[in-house]
């Protein structure tokens, strides 16, 4: 079977019996990893199968790390505690992540407050940023989803 080889330094070696491309990292004391097995020709590898692990790994703790940040707001917050959250939001809007906004409610009160609440985020937010706003009603919590925020 035919195979695409890439030698341990990433140059592109050709196309290659498996077997020999199996000898060959004998020889180097390497592995052969299979890099993409959907192709045709499959693409191998001659590398460290334990690094290839840990650098997949890492990639994807990274992904999963950046994708949504999480912010907690509740209606009886503070002025100085207000202010540190939004400007957390702000840092991660530069950052181009997404945020994900919560707003508690501990006991029942009017929804005149929370909806002033939720105009009072947007016009702080909208100083810097231009996004859009998606909201969820659950019964304790209301939860803002900030995405595509481009700066002004």
């Amino acid at each position: 079977m035919l195979i695409k080889l890439i030698n341990y330094k990433g140059k592109y070696v050709g196309l290659v019996d498996k077997s020999i491309a199996e000898s060959i990292a004998k020889k180097e004391g390497k592995d052969l990893i299979c890099i993409n097995n959907k192709l045709n020709p499959k693409i191998f590898k001659i590398g460290d199968i334990k690094k290839h692990n840990y650098e997949k790994k890492k990639r994807i703790k990274k992904k999963k790390h950046k994708s949504l940040k999480e912010v907690r707001f509740n209606t009886e917050i503070s002025e100085n505690d207000y202010l540190v959250k939004i400007k957390n939001i702000f840092r991660f809007l530069n950052k181009l992540l997404d945020v994900k906004i919560l707003i508690f409610k501990r006991y029942i009160i009017k929804k005149n407050i929370i909806f002033n609440f939720i105009d009072r985020l947007k016009k702080d937010l909208e100083k810097k940023f231009i996004f859009n706003i998606h909201h969820k009603n659950n019964l304790r919590s209301y939860i803002i989803n900030i995405s595509n925020a481009k700066k002004k």
